[in-house]
């Protein structure tokens, strides 16, 4: 995940997951966000940032035993949220990652479905639709990796119900905080 403040004044969200849970894993998420806070701070719209980054980790040299098996298998999946908080308008592109969430100002929580494409690095040429929200005062923004919602015990609808429960639980007091 990552914070960039952008030359135009707004400001980048990026949550992402790479394939893997290993050093090179690591390795490759460390080099991947350095890739997306470089083409964010150039200037580049959210499709643009989504679709260099793509054609870095597919160009990506091999590292030092990587296997041709373990290249086919580098992808990550990112969401990059353009934000201009003036006026709340969040400008959206999605590489195979969850779709956001928001959590409106009665506590309720709903998904915000959001064009998407591939993960990053499958298809170079890949495309990204940007879709645009605006988040109202009083609303927050949730972006979350699979791994919060997902397990080997439940599936995604199953953990953003549980997710729903935990925040329904918070008290309004606590939940204006975030």
């Amino acid at each position: 995940y990552d914070v960039i403040p952008l030359p135009s004044g707004r400001v980048a969200l990026i949550i992402g997951d790479v394939q893997g849970h290993d050093v090179r894993a690591a390795a490759i998420m460390a080099q991947l966000r350095i890739a997306l806070r470089a083409y964010a701070s150039e200037g580049h719209h959210p499709d643009g940032v989504l679709s260099r980054a793509s054609r870095f980790l597919a160009t990506l040299a091999p590292t030092a035993g990587e296997t041709p098996a373990e290249l086919d298998d580098r992808f990550a999946t990112c969401l990059y949220v353009e934000v201009d908080p003036p006026s709340g308008t969040l400008n959206i592109a999605r590489a195979g990652h969850l779709d956001p969430a928001m959590l409106l100002r009665d506590g309720t929580m709903i998904t915000r479905p959001t064009a998407g494409g591939l993960p990053l690095g499958i298809d170079p040429a890949g495309d990204y639709p940007t879709t645009r929200l605006v988040l109202e005062p009083g609303e927050t923004l949730l972006l979350c990796t699979d791994g919060l919602i997902e397990s080997g015990h439940r599936d995604l609808d199953a953990g953003w119900a549980r997710l729903r429960r935990a925040i329904a639980a918070l008290s309004p007091a606590s939940r204006s905080r975030w």
